[in-house]
């Protein structure tokens, strides 16, 4: 409500012109967001939802906003971030800690991602919404129908994490196991788990690098090793 969603021509997190910018209009002291509700969730358990987002025109923040169902209460879940530098400025959970976070995806994209428990009822709701401080549960104002943001990429999955994008073309779908590749210039890539059925999260910290080769990183898993690079330095 409050606000429009256009297609665009600003590259998406996965090299695609399908980014989705959210504008607000006019509308005096109203919520600036666009939503949904999702039926028929019985299987119950920890869900994760998450979206890509970049600063658009303006001063704004993004929050993240997932409703589950506890006992038959809805159970509120409420995460803001600064788009210019990832930090995230205000939470909110009925009930429980909320557990949060934010993923830096690179070109001015970030990954927000929060979780909800569902345990009764059949129906899950998410918002993102746009607000001009950095915390209210509900942020309302009167927008200036040009401030705007970038969004790609929503995903709701059962987990305790958000693992990479699935594309879903709009239908729900099972995912599959993520694969790391070693790719080491000068040589094929190669799935250095062959293809087992799990997948390894790593973040990794450049400490050094010379003149020829931006730095590299080594991750090991049993007997496997995956070689990552940095770019490499002009």
């Amino acid at each position: 409500r409050a606000s429009s969603a256009t297609t665009t021509d600003v590259r998406a997190p996965d090299g695609s012109f399908s980014a989705i910018k959210l504008i607000e209009d006019w509308t005096f002291n109203n919520s600036h967001l666009i939503g949904n509700a999702i039926g028929g969730v019985t299987d119950y358990g920890t869900y994760c939802l998450s979206c890509y987002v970049r600063a658009g025109k303006g001063k704004r923040y993004f929050m993240l906003w997932f409703i589950t169902s506890s006992n038959g209460t809805a159970k509120t879940n409420q995460m803001v971030i600064d788009l210019y530098t990832g930090n995230v400025t205000f939470t909110l959970a009925t009930n429980s800690p909320v557990q949060c976070g934010v993923i830096d995806a690179g070109n001015g994209w970030w990954r927000p991602w929060i979780l909800g428990k569902h345990e009764t009822g059949t129906q899950i709701n998410y918002s993102l919404a746009s607000s001009w401080n950095t915390g209210t549960t509900n942020p309302t104002y009167t927008g200036d129908a040009s401030g705007a943001m970038y969004v790609w990429g929503l995903q709701i999955e059962k987990g305790n994490y958000p693992s990479s994008y699935i594309h879903t073309a709009g239908r729900k779908v099972l995912r599959n196991a993520d694969h790391p590749y070693q790719i080491a210039p000068g040589s094929e890539p190669f799935n250095v788990l062959r293809k087992n059925t799990f997948s390894v999260i790593e973040e990794v910290k450049l400490i050094s690098s010379n003149a020829d080769f931006g730095g590299a990183a080594l991750l090991t898993v049993g007997n496997s090793v995956a070689f990552m690079s940095q770019d490499r330095k002009s």
